[in-house]
């Protein structure tokens, strides 16, 4: 598969997640050449970063996510997660586990601000969203 396979793929991904279909072709695939592809499987843990300049956006697969103090919450694609934003509640201690198989899109904050600051509609709705 080329690189621009890849990308469109990435791509067609993102339309199939609010607030992503909001965006045209053009700024998807922008969007999707600074993206990092994971596949976790079952009982995979995301890994624990204390800053981490990415936002989630799992397009398959399911999570359950615990934080303190004792919340847990199972959620199912697609959806977007941001470990540092509104959904967080700015928590320190959080943990994500798959509870499939899932695919995942890392999408680097500093892309997804500088396409919000051109993009109102889309800006807004990501806020709704995660708190960037």
């Amino acid at each position: 598969m080329t690189l621009d396979i890849a990308v469109q793929r990435m791509a067609d991904e993102l339309l199939r997640v609010p607030p992503f279909d909001l965006l045209s072709l053009d700024h998807r695939v922008a969007l999707a050449a600074h993206i990092r592809l994971g596949v976790y499987e079952a009982l995979d843990v995301l890994p624990h970063e204390e800053v981490r300049e990415v936002v989630y956006v799992l397009t398959r697969g399911g999570v359950l996510m615990r934080s303190e103090p004792k919340q847990e919450e199972v959620l199912q694609a697609p959806l977007v997660l941001s470990l540092r934003g509104l959904r967080m509640n700015e928590t320190q201690h959080w943990e994500v586990i798959f509870t499939e198989d899932s695919m995942v899109l890392e999408l680097p904050v500093a892309e997804l601000t500088y396409l919000s600051s051109h993009l109102p509609e889309f800006s807004e709705a990501l806020s709704g969203v995660i708190g960037l």
